[in-house]
């Protein structure tokens, strides 16, 4: 899966690409008050997490031109980062293990379009 996000400055997309490793639901009941800001407040009871590894990014950008982004081979170490919301999936990808002429592995990520 792939999801953008906006630089610090809002002018660039940056992608981050990642490996679903499972899904989860979450759901909470509100706590009951009585105060008239509290009935007022929509709640949503019902949320789905996707537990991600995150492949590292390379900054290499010599496949830019045919929309494949590099990716290193190994992931990035778990963290509270690896628990995403579903709803920030932008696209699945299609990817692939290679290695260059000096025997590194990489990964391509090529963004599969919607339908």
């Amino acid at each position: 899966m792939q999801s953008l996000f906006l630089g610090s400055q809002g002018n660039n997309r940056l992608a981050y690409t990642g490996q679903i490793q499972y899904l989860f639901f979450h759901s909470f009941t509100p706590p009951v008050d009585n105060t008239k800001l509290q009935t007022r407040t929509v709640y949503q009871d019902k949320h789905i997490f996707a537990f991600i590894k995150w492949f590292q990014i390379e900054h290499d950008c010599s496949r830019e031109l045919e929309s494949v982004n590099i990716c290193n081979a190994e992931f990035i170490a778990c963290d509270f980062e690896c628990i995403f919301p579903v709803h920030w999936i932008s696209s699945v990808v299609a990817v692939c293990d290679y290695k260059t002429s000096t025997n590194n592995k990489k990964r391509l990520v090529n963004a599969l379009p919607h339908k």
